[in-house]
Order: structure tokens, then sequence, then C-alpha cells
């Protein structure tokens, strides 16, 4: 009776999760059961989806393993599929997805979180769109490719201290921190991306931009 009790309560997480009532973790995409550890706890039974709701800002050490079977009351974990410390910023809903037969820490070939729905690049397909930046030698050619790619990926801190290492002026490095700021996944690193600036000038202004998007 608990186990349906509790399965019941993460179908209505995940329905409310899809209809944008609730904030939190969702973790999907593998075919067969699984189940998800966060901080060491286990927060879910068996199964293909998984919402964790009410979650504050801030890192939590996601882990998913297979689930394995012995009885209907001896259920444990089996391999790992998925293991990554992940920042939420308490807004939302963060997608992290398990692809089969995928493996654990940075070698996975999926996305590891989202914001907005828009998922950070996988290192594969990270490492190409760096070539195609590193190939344009205009800084506003650059951020051509950058606002195209902004309509449905997102980006972490330390692809953004790389990025801007390929602008050349601090105009367009400030017009690139700018740009990609609302689809950074973990903005409370952000402060690294703007240290790369050159003129304190220039960090005012980015961080004035942040101010005023943060209070808009």
């Amino acid at each position: 009776m608990r186990k349906l009790m509790i399965c019941a309560l993460c179908v209505l997480l995940s329905l409310s999760a899809r209809a944008g009532f609730v904030d939190g973790i969702r973790i999907s995409g593998y075919d067969r059961p699984f189940i998800v550890t966060i901080d060491n706890e286990n927060v879910s039974m068996p199964a293909t989806s998984c919402f964790v709701a009410g979650l504050s800002s801030g890192y939590y050490t996601v882990e998913v393993y297979e689930s394995r079977s012995m009885s209907d009351d001896d259920i444990w974990k089996g391999r790992l599929l998925y293991s990554k410390r992940v920042y939420y910023n308490g807004i939302g809903i963060m997608d992290i997805r398990i692809d089969g037969g995928s493996s654990a820490g940075g070698g996975h070939n999926g996305h590891w979180s989202s914001v907005f729905g828009k998922n950070v690049m996988s290192a594969d397909v990270f490492a190409d769109f760096y070539q195609r930046m590193k190939d344009e030698a205009f800084g506003d050619g650059k951020n051509k490719i950058i606002r195209t790619a902004l309509a449905n990926t997102a980006f972490t801190t330390d692809q953004c201290e790389r990025l801007i290492d390929l602008y050349s002026f601090d105009d367009d490095k400030v017009e690139f921190l700018k740009l990609v700021y609302p689809n950074v996944v973990d903005k409370e690193a952000f402060f690294r991306a703007i240290d790369k600036l050159t003129f304190l000038s220039s960090r005012d202004k980015v961080r004035d931009f942040i101010q005023a998007y943060n209070n808009h």
C-alpha cells in the first residue's frame, strides 16, 4: 500500500511538473526502472521518470542507479547510470536526461541540466561549437553565433569562461556576457566569467546588467 501511495505521488508530481505547477529537478530518459538519490538520500521508488520537488537553490549530488528487485519488498541499487553535482537555482524545472548505456561522471554523453527548458551542450557538442566560434574572426560574428545557439541552448560558467577568451575586445566580451547570462545554469559562479574582462568599467557594465535583469 505504501509503495502504491508513493508511486501515485510520483505520477501526480510528474503531471504537475508538465503543467508547470511545481518547481524542481526532473530525471527521465532511461527505458528501464531506476532509483534516484540526492545527497546520498533515496528520493524515489523504481520508475522510468522521477520528479523531485521542494528543493531550495544550491548544489546537489544527483545519482541514478538501475533498480534491482529481489522481491516486492527488497529493492536495491544496481549499475550506476549517472553521478553529477549539479546546481539548481530553485526556480522552474531542471531536466536531467539519462541516456541508455551512458556512464557515470564527466564522460556522460547526454545533457547535464537545463534552464528555461534549454539543455546544456554535451562535451562533444560544445567542442564542435567552440571550434566554430574560434573560426569566426570578428566579435560581431561570434555574437551572432551565440544568439542562434541561445534559441535552444543553455551554458555553464565554465563554458562561458572558455568562449570569452576567443574575443579580442572588451566591448564584444561585454555583449557576449549580457547575451548569455539569462541562459547560464550556474549563475552563482558567473563572477568568474566577469573577471575575465580587462577593464573595471566593463565589469561594472555587466554587473549593472545582471542587477537590472534580476530585479526585473
